[in-house]
């Protein structure tokens, strides 16, 4: 404890938006009351550990332009996605200087770098995940359809980042 528990299912792409999200869990009992509102929307249930000391929430995905062919997007994640609008979009090669480029653009930025005597974020984690991501994506170029990493959970320098959320869609039989 503490932990996050989710409602899981194929057709649950968006979990907190029907309350398929219960943070900040302390206990067995808390524990017990979350499950059984949770097994209201489906029978599978993901435990997590709660991560508590995030410093920002990112986007990072992967789409299927019918004209240009695969997309990075990056941008603020988690709940403010929608809210803030704060996304990049890059064509390939996705090379470390131009994803790095694009981060600085985001208002998302003033976040990572320590934002009111806060911590800085791990930068260096969220560019491996980035950068696993693409590598992925492209390993797998004839099959990816989607990729949604969402939130991943940049904490303070040296302490990594989480992704607690992701979705891949692959096409069928190729």
């Amino acid at each position: 404890y503490p932990v996050v528990m989710k409602a899981v299912g194929a057709n649950l792409e968006h979990k907190s938006e029907v309350g398929g999200v219960i943070l900040n869990i302390r206990d067995d009992a808390e524990a017990r009351v979350a499950a059984q509102r949770l097994s209201a929307i489906t029978a599978d249930l993901l435990v997590e550990e709660m991560i508590t000391d995030g410093i920002a929430e990112v986007l990072i995905g992967i789409t299927v332009d019918p004209q240009f062919g695969q997309v990075l997007v990056l941008g603020t994640g988690g709940v403010l996605t929608e809210l803030w609008r704060d996304s990049v979009s890059l064509l390939p090669p996705w090379t470390p200087a131009r994803i790095e480029r694009a981060l600085r653009t985001l208002k998302l930025e003033t976040l990572l770098a320590g934002f009111r005597g806060k911590s800085a974020a791990d930068r260096t984690a969220l560019l491996h995940n980035i950068a696993a991501v693409a590598h992925y994506a492209q390993a797998n170029l004839r099959r990816v359809l989607e990729i949604d990493v969402n939130p991943l959970i940049v904490r303070p320098a040296g302490r990594g980042a989480v992704a607690v959320d992701a979705l891949i869609r692959l096409t069928q039989g190729v």
